[in-house]
């Protein structure tokens, strides 16, 4: 039941929650089929050693990173 539940997510906001000790949050959240809308304002995060294109979702119109401590993406 959870996984239809999120399975069916568009839009999440996590802004100001701390997700510096979160794994592979990256890649993770940019796989998720149905997001429309992401954002991670100010989440404490810091550059993901492994590399993921942010065009590998065709869904995903808002991307909100900002207040992080990202040096760079790829894209």
């Amino acid at each position: 039941m959870t996984f239809l539940i999120l399975a069916s997510l568009h839009y999440l906001h996590l802004s100001y929650v701390d997700l510096r000790k979160a794994i592979d949050w990256l890649q993770v959240t940019f796989k998720h089929p149905s997001f429309l809308e992401l954002h991670l304002s100010a989440c404490s995060l810091e550059d993901d050693p492994s590399p993921i294109s942010v065009n590998s979702t065709k869904s995903l119109v808002v991307l909100d990173l900002s207040r992080n401590q990202l040096s760079s993406l790829r894209k």
